[in-house]
């Protein structure tokens, strides 16, 4: 649990301002729940979430870059493919990209 949500309590903010929030730390799927919600949005749930957001784009990054790395040396498609889960086509997109 997050500072916020131990020291604060479940604050439920309106709806514009959750929205605000995820318009300022660019995350949409914040923004759309914002929206979605009514009465009102747990802003507990909401830093949670934004925060496994952030270690998703970390942990996808991290993927790019070791895909980035085989590539550069040389690695064959088929380990390419298995460790990435990507398609032939979508690892020569990257190839492309990196030359």
């Amino acid at each position: 649990m997050t500072w916020f949500c131990t020291t604060l309590g479940e604050k439920i903010v309106d709806s514009d301002v959750g929205a605000m929030i995820g318009v300022m730390t660019d995350s949409d799927l914040l923004v759309q729940e914002a929206l979605a919600s009514q009465g009102g949005m747990n802003m507990c749930t909401a830093l949670e979430r934004l925060k496994e957001e952030g270690r998703e784009e970390g942990r996808e990054q991290g993927r790019r870059e070791m895909l980035f790395a085989l590539l550069q040396a040389g690695a064959e498609m088929k380990l390419l493919r298995e460790v990435s889960g990507l398609t032939e086509e979508e690892i020569e997109k990257l190839r492309k990209e990196i030359k």
